[in-house]
C-alpha cells in the first residue's frame, strides 16, 4: 500500500503586469526598487512594467529568492519537506 505524506511547501508571491498597468493609470506606482535597493520613479515602474509587457510576460515575481519561477504562471513551488501520514 503506497504511503501517504503531508506536503510543507513555499510558494513565492508574483504581481500581474497587466493588473498594475490597469489600476495604477492615475496613482504613481510606488512600490518597487532596482536590484540595488533604490526606489524607482512612477516613470521607471511604468517603463519596466511595458517593457515585461512588451516581452510577453504575464507575471513578474515579487522576490529574488525564488529559482522556480515562470514568467506566464508564477512560482511553481518549493518543497520544504514531506512528513509520513499514518
Amino acid at each position: 500500500m503506497p504511503r501517504k505524506y503531508k506536503v510543507h511547501k513555499i510558494t513565492h508571491m508574483c504581481i500581474s503586469v497587466d493588473g498594475v498597468l490597469s489600476q495604477f493609470k492615475r496613482k504613481k506606482i510606488t512600490f518597487c526598487e532596482h536590484d540595488d535597493g533604490r526606489p524607482m520613479t512612477d516613470a521607471e515602474a511604468r517603463q519596466t512594467f511595458m517593457v515585461a509587457r512588451y516581452e510577453g510576460k504575464k507575471v513578474l515575481p515579487m522576490s529574488k529568492e525564488c529559482s522556480r519561477f515562470d514568467f506566464q504562471t508564477g512560482c511553481k513551488g518549493h518543497i520544504l519537506s514531506l512528513m509520513p501520514v499514518e
